[in-house]
């Protein structure tokens, strides 16, 4: 479970250019594909909760965090990386997110791992307790931050695809979540472009596995680097049946889709032969 208990830096923001260069970070147990795209007009921000956690920390968010990032760097992403992020750190992080997608008009992707607590059919993701400047603010569950407020920040901005990933527990765990000051939001109802993936079903809890990444994380990153240039759904629901499989049906990820007949993928479509093939003068 994601309630079951690496990196020593707290609370650290890192960016990361498209398809990075030599000395590109390595993904445990998984090979990039030999050939980074260029640029593509989508930008990323990939949050992992774990070891900062102070009464139940997590082992794998941080390297799942990590893993995310280069691989969707190497997919043409601009990349934003917060790891054990306060929530006046996740805050920052998602002004500054949503500020790069009204500039550029960018796709947004935004992925989490760590804590999250499910109430009212509305899923909360945990910040690490504690403000930036040391204080305490209580428990780790203090100001959590509903998911549909972050799909809210990304739609109002621009008009481009929006896709959350939240590798992510939906049960609830009875610990007072408490969202802060703000509003309670929805999604505008003409919008349709926007993919959410969650690592489980609501009510259900999320596993760690025995690899290098969380049971999601690691199928999902297999399968995007498998077929980063196919259909998001199909890249989701071939993780989501892998998923199962692993978990014995105890764990089925769920995918929600408003896409329509927009074709969005991870990636851009593999290159054929012939489009290998020198161009006649």
């Amino acid at each position: 479970m994601r309630f079951l208990s690496a990196l020593a830096v707290t609370g650290c923001l890192l960016s990361a250019s498209p398809g990075f260069a030599a000395g590109e970070p390595a993904i445990p147990g998984i090979d990039l594909p030999a050939r980074p795209a260029a640029p593509r007009g989508a930008r990323a921000l990939i949050v992992g909760n774990g070891t900062g956690y102070r009464a139940l920390p997590l082992a794998k968010a941080e390297q799942d965090a990590r893993s995310m990032a280069a691989a969707l760097a190497h997919l043409g992403f601009a990349v934003t990386v917060v790891v054990n992020a306060t929530a006046d750190r996740l805050e920052r992080a998602l002004d500054e997110f949503a500020a790069a997608l009204a500039r550029t008009g960018d796709d947004g992707l935004f992925y989490y791992s760590g804590h999250g607590v499910e109430r009212g059919g509305a899923l909360h993701l945990v910040p690490i307790g504690g403000s930036d400047d040391g204080s305490d603010d209580g428990s780790d569950d203090a100001r959590a931050i509903e998911a549909r407020y972050i799909l809210h920040r990304m739609a109002q901005v621009r008009s481009g695809v929006d896709v959350l990933i939240l590798d992510t527990c939906r049960t609830d765990r009875a610990t007072g979540v408490a969202d802060g000051d703000r509003p309670a939001v929805s999604v505008p109802a003409d919008r349709r472009r926007s993919l959410i993936a969650y690592a489980t079903t609501s009510g259900a809890a999320a596993g760690e596995g025995d690899r290098p990444h969380s049971l999601f994380t690691e199928h999902l990153l297999r399968s995007m680097l498998a077929r980063p240039g196919a259909p998001a759904w199909q890249v989701l629901s071939a993780a989501q049946e892998a998923v199962r499989q692993a978990a014995g049906g105890v764990q089925v990820p769920e995918i929600a889709s408003t896409l329509g007949d927009v074709a969005w993928s991870f990636g851009p479509p593999a290159r054929t032969a012939a489009d290998e093939a020198p161009r006649p003068p």
